[in-house]
């Protein structure tokens, strides 16, 4: 359902992928599919990919709890500690979902 705006033709060929994977793997695959979504629709003009986007991957992946520096929309900086639920590229701009003082929140990771 997520992959429908990429195209039945991106479907079927991870579909594919996924059923030669060792059965060990498969596991690892469903819960990347379940946390990671790619939307290539643009929402506005698309922008580079985050300096840290590989640390959040891992901390999404890992289930771990981030310390984030980050540059509001309004620019005013703020440090919190969230729980990483999933990233979502959206138009080529990334955002890491996460849990923050209870509630869920989205941030773009270029900020």
């Amino acid at each position: 359902r997520q992959l429908e705006p990429l195209g039945g033709g991106l479907k079927s060929a991870l579909a594919k992928l996924e059923a030669v994977l060792p059965s060990e793997r498969r596991d690892d695959a469903e819960r990347v599919r379940q946390r990671i979504l790619v939307d290539a629709l643009p929402w506005f003009e698309p922008q580079p990919p985050s300096a840290h986007l590989d640390v959040l991957r891992r901390a999404v992946m890992e289930q771990r709890a981030v310390r984030l520096s980050y540059r509001r929309p309004d620019a005013r900086a703020t440090a919190r500690t969230v729980h990483p639920l999933g990233l979502v590229v959206k138009g080529g701009i990334w955002y890491l979902v996460a849990r923050s003082d209870g509630a869920l929140r989205v941030y773009r990771c270029s900020r």
